[in-house]
């Protein structure tokens, strides 16, 4: 089983298309392929995680990660964060975390950016069948590591939502070369995370011994010659492959409910009851009938317009697209020109 899926395996994927769209969804196929790879299969935990995956994604405000801003852009190229494109010896993809280059962060803000380009680094990793199916080795290297760059808030919200809502398989996260003292801190964490979750994280003191020095970059004890930062240029250079494995907007808006649900949330409305027992409007994209606890209303049907949301004006989102597909043009060019550079 290689870069290839089976056809079983193709028909789940159709399968959980359907599903999405019978609930109001709309979910591109090769996104599909990640969450019901990441679940081996089983169609009803797929469509589960899809919709985990909306929820609390959206509450983090990762669904849209856009590494040309110039936030993100400047922590993806800051060395933390290493994709020598190897794997270990079980068949799962590397990435590396430098610890000792991170500083804790001061406000959630900063969390926030961390956790858009580590979850970028790991939807690049996941680009392919083989990654998707083996699942992903995640390396905390913790070489000279000091108390300023521990960040429990980081660990926490990450290991959590890989464990319970991103479309992929840890398989194993290693804290390589790690004080003794660092030990002390991982047992504050475990009241937060699943025990399965907290099996998978494993202390060592050589890596080699799990995977091939041939795979692994000099800093960490291998033999793999690595420009961290120029490897990191060219993956942020080449992101438009990514962009068939991102949740698109639309796929929120599909679902009344979980709009605005999600937009309560971003807007801090949670406890305005009134607020939320109005019926967001039908999106027009949406033609079926869509049902509530205690309505059914139909793409037909007329909403008032103060229970409607603000939608965004035809010329901005026409100027958006423009923007997009110029963006998506340069980064092409940009590729292909790489490309022909290291073929010269």
């Amino acid at each position: 089983m290689g870069e290839k899926l089976t056809e079983k395996e193709e028909e789940d994927v159709r399968h959980l298309v359907d599903v999405a769209t019978e609930h109001q969804y709309i979910l591109d196929s090769s996104l599909a392929q990640r969450f019901l790879l990441a679940r081996k299969g089983d169609r009803e935990s797929a469509f589960d995680l899809f919709k985990e995956y909306i929820l609390r994604f959206g509450e983090e405000r990762l669904l849209h990660i856009n590494p040309e801003d110039p936030r993100v852009n400047e922590e993806l190229l800051s060395g933390k964060y290493c994709i020598p494109g190897a794997t270990a010896n079980d068949g799962t993809s590397i990435v590396i975390f430098r610890a000792k280059l991170h500083v804790k962060c001061s406000n959630k803000e900063e969390l926030h950016v961390c956790l858009q380009a580590i979850f970028f680094c790991l939807s690049f990793v996941l680009s392919t069948v083989s990654a998707q199916r083996n699942g992903v080795t995640f390396i905390f290297d913790m070489t000279k590591l000091g108390i300023k760059n521990v960040d429990t808030s980081l660990m926490k919200t990450m290991l959590t939502l890989l464990k319970n809502a991103f479309p992929g398989r840890l398989a194993i996260a290693y804290m390589f070369n790690s004080p003794r003292w660092f030990r002390t801190i991982t047992t504050l964490l475990r009241p937060f995370i699943k025990r399965k979750m907290m099996d998978r994280v494993k202390f060592i003191k050589k890596l080699t011994d799990e995977v091939n020095p041939e795979e692994l970059p000099e800093f960490v004890g291998g033999k793999r010659p690595h420009d961290t930062h120029k490897r990191m240029q060219y993956i942020i250079s080449s992101f438009t492959m990514l962009s068939k494995y991102n949740l698109s907007h639309k796929s929120i808006k599909a679902n009344p409910h979980v709009a605005s649900q999600l937009t309560l949330r971003a807007q801090g409305l949670q406890g305005r009851s009134k607020t939320q027992q109005k019926q967001p409007s039908q999106p027009p994209t949406v033609t079926t009938t869509t049902a509530t606890a205690t309505t059914s209303t139909t793409s037909t049907t007329s909403t008032p317009e103060k229970s409607a949301p603000q939608k965004t004006p035809i010329h901005l989102q026409q100027r958006r697209l423009r923007s997009h597909a110029a963006i998506r043009q340069r980064q092409q060019t940009t590729l292909q020109q790489q490309q022909q550079q290291q073929q010269q």
